[in-house]
């Protein structure tokens, strides 16, 4: 049976994770930018698409074929090819925000995503990169960018 202490753990891992984060920081940074209707809704729709739909669909079924254990994989050597399939789907966001003349807050926001999940597969090539800890950081850093707060 697991201690207080490793349930808690499990608990904050399960809610702040990089999948939780993009879905709201693809609501909040969207809803800031002063779209409305579909153009706020397109935003909504490309980010979840590319950010959290694909990329859970294309783990499940990785999941699903045994070549994962589980969504979070932990073994880094088992990374990479993940992160190319990642860099993929972020670099046809991007593309499709581009040709759709989308505000820049979101072109940067997409751009972040690919261009971070770049670095991160460079990363994991010599080291294990904690991705909750990148998918929890990049969203505040963007949050707290967006608020021009003090911090």
């Amino acid at each position: 049976m697991a201690s207080y202490s490793q349930r808690f753990a499990e608990i904050i891992s399960v809610l702040l994770h990089p999948f939780l984060m993009a879905g709201f920081i693809w609501i909040y940074i969207p809803s800031q930018t002063g779209l409305t209707g579909w153009p706020l809704g397109r935003a909504v729709f490309l980010g979840w698409l590319f950010c959290i739909f694909l990329p859970l669909v294309y783990l499940l079924i990785q999941k699903k074929r045994g070549s994962i254990d589980d969504l979070d994989i932990r073994q880094r050597e088992r990374r990479n090819r993940h992160f190319a399939v990642f860099i993929v789907f972020y670099l046809l966001q991007l593309f499709i925000f581009s040709l759709l003349d989308t505000p820049r807050y979101l072109l940067a926001l997409a751009f972040a995503y690919f261009f971070n999940t770049l670095i991160y597969a460079i990363i994991n090539r010599y080291w294990k990169i904690s991705i909750h800890g990148a998918g929890v950081g990049g969203p505040v850093g963007a949050l707290l960018f967006l608020s021009q707060s003090v911090w």
